[in-house]
């Protein structure tokens, strides 16, 4: 089967026909690879044939009718520098070659020889492939050792703050190696213990055998692990959990002995504790004077005491295991009690925990039984106390007749207790009552209850209830415990908790009522219920922050990481810089994720400051609009219809305040009112009223709930926080917006419906300065710089910042001129009286840029310093002022707003 040939792309720019028909001729017989050409004669075809039809390779004439080939060379160098370039002309004089050469052409092939033009083609290609792989070894080589070092680091920094004790010794023993744990548990520093043996921590409380079998075990090259007790410095015993494990080189010799152990000291002690308790418990639960039992989950009694089964007349193996509590209650309590039982198991269940029931035994028949049961917590087991009541219950029968007449109660209970005739009128007053509701026993007696702790609205519904229970001995609160509403002598309103017992009176039913004030226990509950309600909400804002951050980090990581993957040298251009540009926009993302993160960290930790300057008010809204369109572009929203509404005197308007700070505030208003508009319009614009500026964003999208406006403004919350929401981001844009308007002393506010949009106003007083100038240009075009005549200074010790500097500032046309560390920058500096500007890197080897800054300056001091520095809080940025730098600007680089800073210094 023959093989197929390789495709070659080839841009040719030639003003003659026939030239083009000869050079197309002499490609397809001599080059071995399936040609497809590409004829352009002017500069904008050129550019577009470089963006749309991305050519391997191009043949450029000399001399054309717009441009010549050197113009055309720097085009394809700023577009891609690994395009092989070649000039092909009828004409070439050593110099024009010369030059040709120089400025970065591959080769140049003169018209009369063009039999050489395939040979050329063919080395360009592969030099070119020389190139890509020298350049990819070292982008590898840089990765690998980057990643070495930061594995050594981090190793190193694991063990000194390894949460357990490390110890590493030589063969014989004698220590080498200790980290800062083991000088915290042990007491000796480690110059205290180093070159010595491991002895001067022993206890004593381990053998020689002991000792010897951990040697025998670790010289044989195996792991030994165990549990001793060591003697700190101070002379206190401590346990510790220890493995020791010997080191073995290449030729199978033990190098070192590495011991890492766990202080255990405390769990020993809680061990020892716990056994005390569990013998504690057991004698309590087996000498209780009354009969106890433990129920497990399924109604099984798992566990007896004596007075259990002189209860029941069993046995403790009869019933531990065997029998369920169910078998011992009668059929007529059997379905309340296991109502009781299975509610006990349920969240806010109030099933009653103490009560009567009569308990049935094959062998002792039945009794009176009064229950106490309690789940044991953190199990489905519960705890249950018998108390017979048989005897007490029998003797209150052939007393009940007698005892009703009598009045038992107790002056000194803790609840009130009433007791009212058969005509309701009050009988007792004890003094808690007197305490509960403010009336003496003197002042109620003989009167109707209810006219006066009845609150009002009641008033004219409890007699009804009253007159009832008088004639009848029944009511809806008889024989329970209530919770009512009542008021005290002075009116306050207060909850108390009510059960009412009655009694047979020759005219009727009375009653003895226990009264207890249970106002400070509702609010209590009340609070309980809001501090439980504000935990599950902080509970839910949690897990939807992890999920929104897990979610927002992860969608840029995956395409950096995948594409990354994804990438071969073998893989056609076009698909590699489409892949690089994925993981460039991917990375940029998790960039701003990371610096909105640390924004609002710095803003809210007042570590941020105003840096005030005077600029114009046109010429801010002309970098909104590129901003704006840049964002469109972005987020897909084109068709969004985005206008700018200007206030009056638009064109003579400045304002003084921070810039920047003002520009974050409205372009991320902006961000969010494109984001969430799906179709529909943007607006933005200002209006003034005296020294104040009021701007605005009003949008149609999908607008906010009126309940919810206040919490958008919180750290990473959103309208919707669940994991399925249709837009993205961590919920931080309009917290920074927040802080910076405190920042500003400014006010930022909100007025959305949902389904119709939003509007967003930031006001802010006092930054008016209105003086006349001319109209500014509110486009998007970009300020083209030229420096020519300009010297500069970039110093540098990185290669590849070197080279992306040399890149964007050789657009400027100014003269540059590389140092790679301070000392280098200072004699450049001498050497070159003439220089016009600085850019200065911080952290360099030999000497860093802020103490080569100060030097310069002492002989310098109109010569601009520019910092660039990856550390850009307002102390670093306060430190590089004192020192000289002029300015600075942060990493990573963005390149227009680097030529802005140094144009101030050089324009």
């Amino acid at each position: 089967m023959e093989r197929k040939m390789e495709i070659l792309k080839i841009l040719i720019l030639e003003d003659n026909e026939n030239d083009l028909d000869l050079i197309k001729e002499e490609i397809k017989s001599s080059l071995k690879y399936e040609a497809r050409f590409n004829w352009v004669i002017s500069r904008d075809d050129f550019i577009s044939a470089l963006r749309d039809f991305r050519p391997d390779s191009i043949l450029s004439d000399y001399n054309l009718p717009q441009f010549n080939g050197l113009d055309a060379l720097k085009i394809s160098k700023n577009f891609n520098l690994d395009i092989p370039f070649i000039i092909v002309t009828g004409t070439l004089s050593e110099e024009a070659a010369a030059d040709s050469i120089k400025s970065g052409a591959w080769d140049y092939v003169v018209k009369e020889r063009l039999h050489r033009l395939p040979r050329a083609i063919e080395n360009s290609l592969d030099l070119k492939s020389v190139r890509l792989k020298a350049r990819k070894a070292e982008a590898e080589l840089n990765l690998m050792k980057g990643q070495a070092d930061i594995q050594l680091k981090l190793l190193w920094d694991a063990i000194d703050k390894a949460p357990g004790s490390i110890m590493v010794t030589a063969p014989d023993g004698v220590i080498q190696f200790v980290n800062k744990k083991f000088e915290q548990v042990s007491g000796y520093k480690s110059e205290e213990v180093i070159g010595k043996n491991p002895g001067v921590l022993k206890s004593g409380k381990q053998d020689a055998d002991f000792y010897k079998v951990l040697w025998d075990t670790i010289l044989s090259g195996k792991e030994w692990r165990g549990e001793m007790v060591n003697r700190n410095k101070e002379g206190d015993f401590y346990w510790e959990d220890v493995s020791i494990s010997p080191v073995i080189d290449e030729n199978g010799n033990i190098r070192y002995f590495v011991g890492i152990k766990q202080d255990i000291t405390e769990k020993k002690a809680a061990v020892e504790a716990l056994k005390k308790s569990e013998q504690w418990y057991k004698a309590i639960f087996g000498n209780t004077g009354t009969a106890a039992i433990i129920i497990d989950g399924d109604g099984t009694i798992s566990l007896v005491n004596e007075k259990f089964t002189e209860l029941t007349g069993l046995s403790r193996e009869e019933i531990e295991g065997k029998r369920k509590w169910m078998e011992f209650v009668t059929p007529g309590d059997l379905e309340k009690m296991l109502s009781y039982h299975k509610g006990r198991r349920e969240p806010g269940n109030d099933s009653p925990n103490q009560y009567e029931f009569t308990f049935l035994s094959p062998r002792t028949g039945s009794r009176d039984i009064l229950l106490t049961v309690d789940m044991i917590p953190g199990t489905d087991k519960s705890v249950a106390s018998l108390l017979d009541l048989t005897e007490r219950n029998q003797i209150q029968k052939e007393l009940k007749e007698s005892e009703e007449k009598f009045r038992l109660i107790s002056a000194s209970a803790q609840d009130g207790i009433i007791m009212i005739d058969s005509k309701g009128e009050v009988v007792y007053w004890n003094p808690a009552a007197e305490k509960i509701f403010g009336y003496t026993f003197e002042e109620v007696k003989g009167k109707v209850m209810h006219h006066f702790i009845a609150p009002e609205k009641y008033a004219t519904s409890y007699p009804n209830p009253l007159e009832h229970f008088q004639k009848t001995g029944t009511g809806a609160v008889v024989g329970k415990v209530v919770e009512l509403q009542s008021q005290t002598k002075n009116g306050t309103s207060i909850d108390i908790e009510l059960s009412i017992a009655r009694m047979q009176m020759p005219d009727g039913f009375g009653a003895v009522g226990i009264v207890r004030d249970v106002t400070d226990r509702k609010r209590a509950e009340a609070e309980l219920i809001q501090a439980k309600e504000r935990a599950e909400e902080s509970d839910r804002l949690k897990s939807a922050f992890l999920a929104t951050m897990s979610h927002e980090l992860r969608t840029p990581l995956n395409a950096v990481i995948g594409f990354s993957d994804l990438i071969d040298a073998n893989m056609p251009m076009s698909e590699i810089e489409e892949m690089v540009k994925i993981i460039n926009n991917s990375g940029k993302h998790l960039l701003r994720i990371i610096e909105s993160i640390f924004e609002i960290s710095m803003l809210e930790a007042k570590g941020a400051r105003l840096r005030t300057e005077d600029f114009s008010l046109p010429e801010f809204f002309g970098s909104l609009k590129s901003y704006v369109a840049s964002e469109q572009i972005k987020q897909q929203k084109e068709h969004l219809v985005i206008t700018f509404k200007p206030g009056e005197n638009f064109t003579g308007t400045r304002l003084k305040t921070d810039r920047s700070r003002l520009f974050q505030l409205i372009s991320n208003l902006l961000n969010n009112a494109i984001k969430f508009t799906e179709s529909g319009t943007v607006e933005y614009g200002y209006s003034i009223s005296g020294q104040t500026v009021t701007f605005f964003v009003r949008d149609t999208g999908i607008g906010i709930p009126h309940d919810q406006q206040d919490l958008i403004y919180e750290r990473f919350r959103q309208v919707d926080d669940t994991h399925t929401r249709e837009y993205g981001g961590v919920g931080l844009g309009l917290s920074i917006c927040k802080e910076i308007a405190n920042l500003m002393d400014g006010k930022i506010w909100a007025e959305s419906d949902p389904g119709s949009g939003s509007i967003f106003y930031f006001s802010v007083n006092g930054i008016v300065v209105t003086v006349p100038e001319p109209a500014a240009v509110t486009g998007t075009l970009k300020k083209a710089y030229d420096f020519s005549g300009k010297k500069i200074l970039v110093v540098e010790d990185e290669e590849n910042n070197i080279s992306f500097l040399e890149t964007i500032l050789k657009k400027t046309r100014a003269t540059l001129l590389f140092a790679h560390n301070g000392k280098e920058a200072i004699q450049l500096c001498n050497d070159h009286p003439d220089l016009d500007l600085v850019l200065m890197d911080i952290k360099m080897p030999v000497m860093s840029g802020d103490v080569a800054t100060a030097l310069i300056k002492e002989k310098r001091k109109d010569l601009p310093v520019i910092a660039q520095t990856a550390y850009a809080t307002s102390t670093e940025v306060g430190k590089y002022k004192q020192i000289g730098f002029d300015d600075y600007i942060t990493k990573p680089i963005d390149r227009e707003h680097l030529i802005e800073v140094m144009a101030r210094y050089l324009e």
